[in-house]
């Protein structure tokens, strides 16, 4: 699936298959009445914390972009909920 695919489904959160930890994932700015926010979150709690030293979320990256929507590899994300995306953007998108 390719992030594009994620938006239109309205997917809050995707993640690639490959990467090593199973929770990390991508929050997808999805905003009410079907907008979308320009910003997604990367959540990735132990490597962010621990080794990068930054809060998670705080690394984003925008999806205007078409070289970034039509990137292919993602899929659903349906693991546990990372306790920052309180604190961050997330708090404000519709879907949960």
């Amino acid at each position: 699936m390719k992030i594009n695919d994620a938006l239109k489904l309205r997917l809050p959160r995707i993640r690639k298959g490959i990467w090593v930890n199973p929770n990390t994932y991508i929050r997808l700015p999805l905003l009410e009445n079907g907008g979308l926010g320009a910003w997604a979150e990367l959540y990735d709690d132990a490597i962010q914390k621990d080794v990068l030293h930054i809060i998670p979320g705080s690394q984003k990256f925008c999806i205007l972009l078409p070289d970034v929507t039509e990137e292919d590899g993602y899929e659903e994300y349906t693991g546990p909920i990372s306790p920052y995306e309180a604190d961050n953007f997330a708090k404000g998108y519709a879907e949960a």
